[in-house]
Formats: C-alpha cells, structure tokens, sequence
C-alpha cells in the first residue's frame, strides 16, 4: 500500500513541476472561487433568516437561483456565483456592486501607469503575465475612478499636532497648457508626534509625511497664501508648531508671515551654503572654501560657539572670496534659530532635506513620462507618491530623557 502511494505521488508530481507555478495558480482560483461562493451563500442565508429550503416564520424572503459574474484579481481570473433571492433588495458584500476586480488590482494598475508604463503596455503585461484581458479603456476607467479618492484627500480636515513643517516647491511638464508648458507644484510636509507611542520610560516616535500639495500656475506670494489660508481653514492652525523650513523663497516668506506671523521661520542651510558657493570668483577655492562652510555648522551647540567659528572663516576668505562671504553673512542669524529647539531636533530641522527627498523621488519617477496631459494627471501621479510616502514606517526617534 506505502508503495503504491509513493508511485502514485510521484507520476503526480512529474507531471506538475515543468509548470508549478500555472499549478499552482490555478489550485489557488479553486480554492478562491470555492471560497467566495461559500461566503456568499452564508451572506444570503444571514440576510433570509433560515437556511435554504428550510420552513421558518422569520423567513424574509426566499432564494431565486444565481448568476455568474467574473472577477478579476492579482492571482487571475475567478468566475463567481452570486445567490439572489426574489425580492431583489440583497447583494453580498463580499464583492462590490458593478465591479469586475478587487481593489489589489486597482492598485496594480494604477501603479503601473504610474511608474511610466503607458496604459496600453499596461494592458500588455496583464494579459501575458495574468492573462486578464484589459483594453486599453479599461484601464483608463479605472485610473480615472481614482479622481473620486484625490478629491477626498484634498478636502479632508487636517491635523493641528505638527510640530516641524517644510514648505516647497517643484515644476513638472504638462502638454494642455500652450503659454509655458511648465507646472507648479506647492508642497507641505510635516513631522508631528506619534500619538499612539505616548507611553512613560519609552522612545518617543516622529510621523514624517506629506501634509497636503496643489497644483498652480507658478510659485509666487499670491499663490503660496492661497495654499496655506485653505490649509489653515481645513485645521492646521499652527498652534503647536515650533519652526517653519523654507529654502527663501521671498513669496513663501510673505506668505508664512501673512498666515502664521507666530511661528519662527528656518532659512534651509543647505540652499544657504549653495549661493554662497556659486559667488565664488574662483573654482580652485570651492573644495577647501566648502569644506570650510561645512565645519561651521556641523558639530556647533551654541550660537555662541557659531559666531566664534564664523570669524575665524570671514578673516580666512573676506580677501580672497569677498562676494562668497558677504552672500554668506547677509541674512545667517535668519538660519540659526535651529538653536532654539530640542538638541535631539536639531539634525532634522536646519535643512529642507526632508521635502526635498520627495521632490527626488517625484523627479526619479517622471524621468520616464514625457510629460503629463493635465492637472488632473499630475493630480493622480503625486496622490499616488504621497499615499506611498505617508504609510512608510517612520524612523525619528528621540530617547525620553528618564530625569524628566
């Protein structure tokens, strides 16, 4: 008996592993579409009240048969038989009404156009990889139903517990305006405490995300107050916000100041340190003058000790390098007041560094579109970036000092 077993066995599997992975795909559409109709069925007989064929006074309703209907999902194609029962009123949950995929594929999809596929090699990989035949129209219906979840994400209320917020902006190429085909894209991004790790003797937890952006003709004032007024109407009021970052911008300056005149603003030192360099008259100068520039804010802890190290650099370059240093010195108290928060803050408060990461990954990803057909295209690709970015673990985190 053990031996015939062990024969059987073995002719079974020769005959599966040249192809395990169609086997096994197609083992898992049986067991998906067993099941989803099981589920459906016990769906029908909660809502009956009674089981199939069974006499009851609590009996709602009675059982009119099935109809097919097809799914499509990441694993393949399932052909599903939905119970209906004659007063019409019951549909299962378990699917969604008058549509023909799961969400998982939604995601799939949109994420293919995202990621530079156009929609028609989109469709290509879905009928040769899991043979799903989608149109090229498909697709485009599906993308477009996500306008529905950007218009949400857009007006939903914001939070008022940021304690950091960056402030930039980025341009992308759009072919529906004929003036200048370049499009503005005001960002801003937050760091906020983790409200569900408040627990004594624990790490504290930072939560980094992308706030909310919008799309605008150029970057101006006018602009910029517009952005920050809806902002501060949908609930970020600023109460709790200890600096502003920016890379000084003169109208998002204004407008910080037009919308919350309380909060201290930081000057990034990153985009300081940059103009200053690009005023060196000559390039020999660049390593050892940026190297210089760099060992004055780096392992600094007062401003004190900042203006001490800052003379000793102005009396080394103020004759060689006199454009370099005054460009430096206008302004730098306006990059120091990184000084007046938390030491364990500091790291990530006295540079854009933050939003300009995502501004890397946008521009890493449009490498591959020539170019967005409108504002709403460009509306879906950022919602789908910043829904990416907002659920990422986050990875600030400040020891609770235990004296405390």
């Amino acid at each position: 008996m053990k031996l015939t077993f062990n024969y059987i066995l073995r002719e079974e599997f020769e005959k599966v592993k040249g192809n395990f992975e169609e086997f096994m795909r197609n083992e898992m559409l049986c067991f998906g579409t067993t099941l989803v109709n099981a589920i459906m069925l016990e769906e029908r007989k909660l809502y009956q009240c009674c089981d199939r064929y069974e006499r009851s006074k609590e009996r709602k309703t009675i059982s009119s048969g099935f109809h097919n209907k097809t799914l499509f999902f990441k694993f393949g194609k399932v052909t599903a038989r939905v119970p209906e029962t004659r007063d019409s009123k019951f549909y299962p949950q378990t699917m969604e009404k008058y549509s023909h995929h799961g969400i998982d594929l939604e995601r799939m999809i949109k994420s293919l156009v995202v990621q530079g596929l156009s929609e028609k090699k989109a469709s290509k990989v879905l009928n040769e990889h899991l043979s799903i035949n989608f149109s090229k129209p498909n697709i485009s219906n599906i993308v477009t139903s996500f306008d529905n979840e950007v218009e949400k994400y857009h007006k939903r209320k914001l939070r008022d517990d940021y304690i950091y917020l960056y402030c930039d902006a980025v341009y992308e190429t759009s072919k529906g305006f004929k003036k200048h085909n370049k499009r503005g894209i005001l960002a801003i991004y937050g760091i906020r405490e983790d409200d569900t790790k408040k627990k004594d003797g624990e790490e504290k937890t930072y939560i980094k995300e992308l706030i909310d952006y919008t799309i605008v003709d150029r970057e101006k004032e006018s602009t910029w107050v517009n952005f920050l007024n809806k902002s501060y109407k949908r609930g970020l009021k600023g109460n709790n916000l200890k600096l502003i970052i920016h890379d000084k911008n003169k109208g998002l300056i204004n407008a910080i100041n037009m919308v919350y005149p309380w909060v201290t603003t930081q000057h990034c030192i990153y985009h300081k340190m940059q103009n200053s360099i690009k005023k060196l008259e000559k390039t020999k100068h660049k390593k050892e003058f940026s190297k210089d520039l760099s060992n004055l804010y780096e392992n600094t802890d007062s401003k004190e000790e900042f203006y001490k190290k800052l003379t000793t650099f102005r009396q080394k370059w103020i004759e060689d390098e006199q454009d370099a240093v005054k460009n430096l010195l206008k302004d730098i108290h306006k990059t120091l007041r990184y000084f007046n928060v938390d030491i364990d803050h500091r790291k990530f408060v006295t540079t854009n560094n933050k939003i300009e990461r995502f501004f890397r990954e946008i521009r890493r990803r449009t490498k591959l579109i020539d170019g967005f057909e409108n504002d709403k295209s460009i509306n879906r690709f950022f919602y789908h970036i910043c829904y990416e970015n907002n659920f990422i673990e986050q990875n600030i985190k400040e020891k609770k000092d235990e004296n405390k």
